[in-house]
């Protein structure tokens, strides 16, 4: 087989904004790096995550690899990456063993020219050093996507713990069911509406749809239910100073067994419900006057215990019901209304 560059003009990266050049290969980035220097230490390192991070290439090659690693350790449950051909998943791929350079070999069920996505499970950081074709196999261009794409932001639920697969992440369900594109830009643990990372989604204008968890991490402690309705406004502010129409849907956080079923409160006293009640208003108040902004009850999809795998993230049936819930309230704004 022959080596690729993952750089490659006719290789397509989709949920990245860069691909960042390491000693041991290209690391693809869900932020570029002049902006994660400038995020939270959380932030930043969340962002190197290949949540949703997908490659895309179109070739004759009967089989079709990587040669990469995982960086982090992960030892909580096995999370498979999804090999697809011709939109039609063929092959899986495991996150473990972390730090070992390898190689993944895939086979082709069809013969001839082939559209092939590698979608990176989104436990990992990848730095991959080449994909592998072979040897008299040849690239053709990548189709263009031309539909419309959804940035969604949001806690570890929203980056995709504890989902199985790649694919079976809300943001990509949502996505699936409303035929658009997406770019998942969750941080697991370090969702907190900062001004830089507010900024840094003002800053893009790639996306026509804006989907935000709203409150999930904040809810520990990290800030009073009262600081956090400044924080809140702020980052939709900022936004709004640059997409003053891109519609926008908030929604609150699912359900989270320390503070709903057993009335756990955070360090600062307060539960879960306190900061849901705050994204409420903060919403309710604004779409007096934004008629693109939109709010939705997080436990609407995600209300008890038997749709998580731990005490906060969903199973995978949860992550169904929530991407099958958010399709369906975008479904009934003006902006999906067939």
């Amino acid at each position: 087989m022959k080596s690729i560059s993952p750089d490659d003009k006719k290789i397509v990266w989709k949920n990245i904004a860069e691909l960042s050049r390491l000693n041991e290969g290209l690391r693809p980035q869900r932020a570029p790096q002049q902006w994660v220097e400038r995020f939270a230490e959380g932030a930043a390192w969340r962002s190197l995550q290949s949540a949703n991070v997908r490659l895309f290439l179109k070739t004759d090659s009967k089989f079709v690899g990587i040669r990469w690693k995982n960086v982090i350790e992960w030892k909580q449950f096995e999370v498979l990456g999804e090999v697809s051909c011709n939109g039609k998943i063929c092959a899986t791929f495991s996150c473990i063993p972390y730090g070992t350079l390898r190689e993944d070999i895939f086979e082709s069920p069809y013969r001839g020219e082939n559209l092939w996505e590698i979608h990176f499970p989104w436990c990992a950081e990848v730095i991959i050093e080449s994909i592998l074709i072979d040897s008299d196999a040849k690239l053709y261009a990548v189709p263009e996507d031309k539909r419309g794409l959804m940035f969604v932001y949001g806690s570890s639920i929203t980056h995709g713990f504890n989902a199985t697969r790649a694919s079976r992440t809300w943001p990509y369900i949502t996505a699936s069911l409303l035929g658009i594109d997406f770019y998942n830009f969750g941080l697991g643990g370090a969702a907190y509406y900062e001004k830089e990372i507010a900024e840094y989604i003002a800053s893009l204008n790639n996306w026509q749809y804006l989907t935000v968890e709203a409150g999930t991490n904040t809810s520990g402690g990290y800030e009073t239910p009262e600081s956090y309705r400044k924080t809140l406004n702020n980052f939709l502010n900022i936004i709004r100073e640059t997409h003053p129409n891109a519609p926008i849907l908030c929604f609150t956080s699912t359900y989270f067994i320390d503070h709903d079923e057993k009335g756990i409160k955070n360090n600062k006293g307060y539960l879960m419900e306190d900061y849901r009640a705050i994204t409420r208003e903060v919403i309710r108040t604004r779409m007096k006057e934004d008629k693109n902004l939109f709010l939705a009850e997080g436990t609407d999809w995600v209300g008890n215990s038997k749709l998580l795998s731990d005490i906060i993230h969903p199973n995978d049936e949860g992550m169904y019901r929530m991407g099958t819930g958010i399709a369906t309230v975008w479904k009934k704004t003006p902006f999906f209304t067939s």
